[in-house]
């Protein structure tokens, strides 16, 4: 007797009584567990040794007691070894404001073969509750009511002062200690903000030194406040979201107000130096900033700036950038710099009536780009200058995407104020705007056509490339260039130049199966024999002139002066294919005035007149 014992998962010894009137033996058949004494006459006392049980699982071993032809057994029952789990294992609050808010989270815990009920301690700044709205303490019980445990443990982050606080939260039962590391910042939010910040403009008459700007805090006073005294010193325009810019005209549109900005240039130093109220924060340490559908000029509200990731984080599904504009170009950027304005694409399938902006802490450092890259099933053609990357588009398919407009597309920012620009046209979409800088469609099937768009206003040389052909390798990949109509294959030539003072120039790239580039091919042979009008004209000192075969012939191309007097042969009777021509045609010692080009091929002649200027 006992018939059975019930012992703990440490090491130890319990014992049994033996009552007979003969000789025994005794045996057992577990490995953790020794008898002693193995034999005896009449009464005894047996004294069973066992190990420490160091699994989880219970385990059960046997003693067998024969003497006089009887049979006698008893078991001994030892408990796993007790255990604690905690999901997650930590917990960051982020950053609260110090005396005005508190963050809350909570953690499951659970536990199996329990001798006691569990003692949680919290560290300073935090505290406890098994109830999100129950009270809360730096020290909790969960009472022991069996071996296993399952609750949830809430924790508040409270805290005191302008400072970082970690520690660990102990969970604390017999022969079990389990720590959860817990993090937060305590900080300060201003009433008010001192503003001292100066806007310069190098040259007034060029697009390329505009910025776009805006003010942190509660302000609500007119841009003109800020402007020199004569408004033709400035200009100002914002943007309604498609369309044309609105250029200032006195209206409140043109007011300043928490994330607003605008386009700027001036022919002098602007200087701010003011004081303005912080913005009211919500519960959640932000503040919402409105917005408009499609493109927004927003403005940090805040005196810091903040990381673009923890504004995609507060608000759910939002995927696009934002635009840094600099010098006549765009660049995405991670950072929400203060005193800046930057461009934002509010997708209208998201409904966003406001944009979210987290009082978030970020410091003076700021973070490099991103390297251009491109995944599988994707191209990404490089508009650079010297091998240095200045736009990026991207194009391909995904099976999970839309046709119309979804999370994988990127709009491009307007190019109103660009000196350079690369962006995709892609007329189906179902938005006002309609220019990408990526564009990912469902599949490819037999054919996929992009239309491309390309600026260069500055004064210098640029060229695209593309990356990632081998990721269609079994599909063709040609460019068509629009002002030449000539058909390039990728494969053999992949660099094209885009020359300086080029307002816009079209190409279309097109991926797709041997049948359908053949058929693309085709379309492209002219209609009909077409001379067009040079360009530029008038013209000095050089102007192109092209025409268009819709079958072989033997061409030629000479210019005249208006008594009909030859000038210069440019082509002499060369046989060419159907297709699209460009002749470079460059004036070196004639004097102004009208001129005639004419064009002979097979049996059709065509004039036309064209204008030089000196």
């Amino acid at each position: 007797t006992p018939s059975n014992q019930s012992v703990t998962y440490v090491s130890g010894s319990t014992t049994f009584t033996v009552e007979s009137n003969t000789s025994w033996t005794v045996n057992d058949d577990a490995t953790w567990l020794t008898v002693s004494p193995t034999s005896g006459n009449n009464n005894g006392t047996l004294s069973a040794t066992y190990t420490e049980n160091t699994t989880t699982s219970q385990r059960t071993g046997t003693i067998t007691v024969t003497g006089g032809g009887i049979t006698q057994q008893v078991t001994v029952i030892q408990v796993g070894t007790p255990t604690l789990h905690t999901v997650p294992n930590s917990l960051s609050f982020g950053e609260v404001i110090v005396g005005k808010n508190s963050a809350s989270q909570s953690y499951n815990l659970t536990g199996s073969n329990l001798l006691s009920g569990v003692t949680i301690m919290a560290p300073s700044g935090f505290a406890l509750s098994t109830s999100q709205l129950g009270s809360y303490t730096d020290t909790i019980v969960v009472p022991w009511s069996g071996e296993t445990i399952n609750t949830t443990i809430w924790v508040k982050f409270s805290p005191t002062q302008v400072q970082q606080y970690t520690g660990n939260i102990t969970n604390t039962t017999t022969g079990v200690v389990i720590d959860i590391l817990v993090a937060g910042v305590g900080i300060s939010y201003p009433s008010q903000i001192p503003v001292n910040v100066s806007y310069s403009f190098p040259n007034f008459s060029s697009n390329k030194n505009y910025q776009i700007i805006g003010l942190p805090g509660e302000n609500h006073f007119s841009l003109k406040n800020i402007m020199p005294e004569q408004t033709y010193d400035w200009r100002a325009f914002w943007d309604p979201g498609w369309g044309d810019y609105i250029e200032y005209d006195g209206t409140d549109l043109f007011n300043f107000r928490p994330g607003r900005a605008f386009w700027l240039i001036s022919r002098y130093q602007i200087n701010i130096a003011d004081t303005f109220n912080t913005v009211s924060l919500a519960l959640d340490n932000s503040y919402s900033i409105f917005v408009h559908n499609e493109w927004n000029l927003i403005s940090n509200p805040f005196d810091k700036n903040i990381f673009w990731q923890d504004v995609k984080n507060a608000n759910p599904g939002l995927g696009e950038p934002i635009y840094d504009f600099h010098l006549g170009d765009y660049d995405s950027t991670e950072v929400f710099e203060k005193y800046k304005g930057y461009y934002f694409y509010n997708n209208p399938s998201l409904n966003m009536e406001s944009l979210k902006i987290p009082y978030t802490s970020f410091g003076n450092s700021i973070p490099k780009a991103n390297n251009h890259g491109y995944a599988r099933n994707e191209l990404e053609i490089l508009l650079s200058e010297n091998n240095i990357a200045l736009v990026s588009l991207t194009l391909g398919y995904m099976e999970k995407a839309n046709l119309g407009v979804d999370s994988f597309d990127k709009f491009s920012p307007p190019a109103g104020f660009c000196e350079i620009n690369f962006a995709i046209y892609n007329k189906e979409l179902e938005t006002n705007y309609k220019y990408l800088r990526k564009d990912i469609r469902p599949a490819i099937g037999e054919g996929q056509d992009y239309d491309l768009v390309v600026k260069n206003t500055s004064d210098k040389t640029l060229a695209f490339t593309t990356l990632g052909l081998e990721n269609f390798e079994n599909y063709m990949v040609y460019i068509l260039d629009k002002s030449t109509m000539k058909l390039y294959d990728l494969s053999k030539q992949n660099r094209f130049e885009v020359k300086k003072n080029t307002s816009e120039k079209h190409y279309s790239l097109f991926i797709g199966t041997e049948e359908y580039i053949i058929g693309k091919k085709k379309s492209l042979i002219p209609a009909e024999y077409t001379l067009y009008q040079n360009y530029p004209n008038p013209f000095n000192p050089s102007t192109t002139i092209m025409y268009a075969l819709p079958n072989q012939s033997k061409v030629s191309l000479n210019v005249y002066n208006v008594l009909g007097e030859l000038i210069i042969v440019l082509i002499n009777n060369e046989l060419q294919e159907a297709g699209y021509y460009q002749v470079k045609f460059k004036n070196n010692s004639l004097s102004s005035g009208m001129y005639i080009y004419k064009l002979v091929a097979g049996d059709y002649t065509y004039t036309k007149k064209m204008l030089i200027i000196k």
